[in-house]
């Protein structure tokens, strides 16, 4: 009784390249999850909420909306080099995120000030950075880094998201929390 193994590999098609970065989400989140609950006991039944509602409810919402619409047409001039830089941007964010917001709230004294610089610093790291470098490093332009359409199919479904968007916030967010307490405080 004889085996055989291939010799040449099982070709990287988009359906399996899109199945490994998912898997590897999946495995990284899992192990972060894993590695914060063991450490500290964090309970990680809000992380898998967040997830299920963002990965797939969003995701799902997102094609329900987008069933039949045409894609925009967009040039990508250079991918690897453009993944390459997002993903050091990427790990830019991650310790912008982890260390800088603390950092910025030892350095600016709470109140508006602190809201002002907080502000300023999610434009900075979340805007003006990742569209400098797109505009810079790979001379695309403002327009081109966000396509527009009059098509009513893509409006509606630029619309419904946001509305989704929006009570996501709602209902999980800080903001209409800090509105109220904010009111209440004028009241008093």
């Amino acid at each position: 009784m004889t085996t055989s193994a291939h010799t040449t590999p099982m070709p990287l098609t988009r359906t399996t390249l899109g199945a490994a970065i998912l898997a590897g989400y999946l495995l990284l989140y899992g192990g972060a999850l894993f590695a914060m609950h063991t450490a500290s006991g964090f309970d990680i039944t809000e992380p898998l909420f967040a997830l299920l509602i963002l990965a797939g409810g969003f995701s799902g919402f997102a094609w329900l909306l987008t069933i039949g619409v045409n894609p925009l047409s967009c040039v990508v001039s250079n991918a690897k080099d453009e993944l390459a830089t997002i993903t050091f941007y990427g790990l830019f964010v991650v310790v912008f995120v982890t260390w800088g917001f603390g950092l910025l709230h030892r350095i600016a004294p709470p109140g508006p000030l602190d809201a002002i610089a907080t502000l300023a610093a999610k434009l900075t790291v979340f805007v003006a950075i990742p569209a400098a470098l797109m505009k810079v490093r790979f001379g695309y332009s403002f327009r081109g880094l966000a396509p527009a359409s009059c098509s009513a199919r893509h409006i509606l479904a630029a619309a419904g998201m946001s509305v989704l968007l929006l009570i996501f916030q709602g209902v999980f967010g800080r903001g209409l929390r800090d509105l109220e307490g904010a009111h209440t405080c004028q009241q008093r």
